[in-house]
């Protein structure tokens, strides 16, 4: 997930400072949901597939800037909601979305590997709601909204179609079929 190696080269020409270096990623990562890089709803680039084609989501831009810091030897940790994905580092202020109340996931490096905490956060399910359809849905092309409507519209037809299937196989065939013609054999 964090490639050192690809931004090490730009990484070494950018400040020490990690706002600057923050704000370089921003500058260079343009902001573009997966829809519009991938033509899918939700993917986790790598370094190297986001700096190839400079655009990248939430994801996107934490890993580049997570190995950033991994390349320049700078202390950071990855911090993730059920909305969005960070990276924190010591004297960064976060966003109202970036809220420490809020962090499901906290990954930092260590000298032997990746240190982990997970736990239960606050969750605001109507702004979460809403975060997740301004990322989800407003951004789909119109094909796949249709698609995806479809499909939640068989998804939902399943259980009915079920019973009736169950229906028939207990009960025979409904009595509007009685009326059918029968041929008859000899």
């Amino acid at each position: 997930m964090i490639d050192a190696d690809v931004v090490r080269d730009w990484a070494l020409t950018l400040p020490a400072n990690p706002r600057q270096i923050e704000a370089a990623v921003l500058e260079r990562v343009a902001y573009a949901v997966p829809w519009e890089t991938d033509g899918v709803p939700w993917t986790f680039p790598t370094p190297a597939e986001v700096m190839a084609r400079n655009a990248g989501d939430c994801q996107g831009r934490a890993v580049v800037l997570a190995s950033v810091f991994e390349a320049r030897g700078m202390p950071y940790r990855l911090e993730a909601s059920f909305d969005h994905i960070w990276v924190d580092y010591p004297g960064r202020k976060g966003t109202g979305i970036e809220n420490p109340s809020k962090v499901m996931v906290r990954r930092a490096p260590t000298s032997d590997g990746w240190a982990s905490r997970m736990r239960m956060p606050e969750i605001e399910w109507a702004e979460s709601w809403r975060i997740e359809r301004e990322y989800f849905w407003d951004t789909a092309p119109w094909l796949r909204r249709i698609l995806i409507a479809s499909g939640w519209i068989v998804l939902a037809l399943i259980p009915t179609v079920r019973r009736r299937t169950r229906s028939i196989d207990v009960h025979g065939p409904s009595s509007h079929h009685q009326d059918a013609p029968v041929i008859a054999s000899h």
